[in-house]
């Protein structure tokens, strides 16, 4: 469950083998050049089976040794269907997140993530509002690197009244204080 609604994943691009730089193996404890999972899809409701509803472009970089999933989590994994989240019991620590100005793509507003390869561009129709970068861990040992877009259309469906009050602000368009 994310901003109110059940989710699938959808791959952008098919799941690909990525060689750890010097910043990226700092965060998860590995040596320089470790080879992880590099994932780009989109979150969807799962309601949306056409898949024209973006939510948010996700790109991940998953060390899947220290995830201790079996032969099933693990094909789920390969396919790319499931959010990590949904595979995987952890934590995400974000280490920033901004509000996107509406006139400019992710792309251009973003102050550049060392840590993240660059991601893919926005489609046409998807209107970046949030941009965050975190880890996700369990037990304080870190699995995977998170870059995300989030899209106006999530929150154009969240009731803000429901929400964090840190959070109700973004939502409603007014950008944190």
């Amino acid at each position: 469950m994310w901003l109110g609604c059940r989710l699938h994943r959808v791959e952008r691009v098919p799941t690909t083998e990525h060689a750890l730089t010097e910043q990226q193996a700092r965060l998860l404890d590995l040596d320089p050049g470790t080879i992880v999972r590099r994932r780009e899809g989109w979150l969807m409701p799962l309601t949306d089976r056409r898949g024209g509803l973006h939510l948010a472009a996700i790109t991940s970089l998953v060390y899947e040794p220290r995830l201790d999933l079996d032969d099933d989590a693990s094909a789920l994994l390969s396919a790319g269907t499931h959010p990590l989240g949904a595979l995987v019991a952890g934590r995400r620590t974000t280490m920033a997140a901004y509000h996107v100005s509406p006139q400019l793509s992710a792309h251009e507003d973003a102050p550049g993530d060392p840590w993240m390869p660059a991601t893919l561009p926005d489609l046409p129709g998807d209107v970046p509002a949030l941009r965050s970068v975190g880890f996700l861990h369990h037990a304080g040992v870190p699995f995977a690197l998170a870059a995300e877009t989030v899209y106006q259309v999530g929150f154009d469906r969240v009731d803000v009244a429901a929400v964090d009050t840190y959070l109700a602000p973004l939502l409603a368009g007014g950008g944190v204080a």
